[in-house]
């Protein structure tokens, strides 16, 4: 029998998972397991920001409008770069012009479904939505059942800063279901 790796984390659990061989971060509300990102770039000197940065909040680095890196006019050039405070970051160009500069193949790190949570499906069950319930395969194993339960966080966007958006239909806030889900094993 394989084991399988219970794909379902709250976001508060995120800071445990500091360590380059188990490494997470959080940002614009979502949670990512980076950890293979840390596994591809070890030893390389763009990792150092995330491995310090490890098991924390890195909305920062990001436009909350956009999603993408933050950029920064650059004082020599007077272009538009990349905002790196910290370092040089994995799939972001270099902030001055060079010869090894190539364009990124592929998707970045933080906009990677492969890193990503997902919303849960209110009409499904959690085996449908990809939650497994391990408590027997737990229990053979000699752990017993009480000791992790499957759930589910449910929060709501009660998030007062949008609430202009709202049409007059729309007298309640929507409350959302959601999960972070390591889609790594999944390949």
């Amino acid at each position: 029998m394989t084991e399988i790796k219970l794909p379902v984390y709250a976001p508060f659990e995120v800071i445990i998972h500091n360590q380059p061989t188990d490494c997470w971060l959080s940002l614009l509300g979502k949670v990512l397991d980076v950890t293979p990102l840390v596994r591809e770039y070890k030893d390389k000197n763009c990792i150092k920001p995330i491995l310090a940065f490890a098991g924390k909040d890195v909305s920062h680095w990001f436009d909350e409008k956009t999603g993408e890196i933050q950029h920064f006019v650059h004082p020599v050039t007077g272009v538009q770069v990349p905002y790196c405070p910290h370092g040089p970051l994995p799939h972001v160009a270099c902030q001055v012009p060079s010869t090894t500069w190539r364009p990124l193949e592929g998707t970045p790190w933080w906009l990677d479904s492969n890193y990503m949570d997902k919303l849960i499906e209110m009409d499904k069950t959690m085996d449908e939505n990809g939650i497994p319930d391990d408590r027997e395969k737990m229990a053979e194993l000699g752990i017993p059942k009480s000791f992790f339960v499957p759930s589910v966080s449910l929060y709501f966007n009660d998030d007062l800063r949008h609430t202009e958006d709202l049409t007059d239909d729309e007298d309640e806030l929507d409350a959302e279901v959601c999960c972070t889900c390591k889609k790594d094993d999944e390949k």
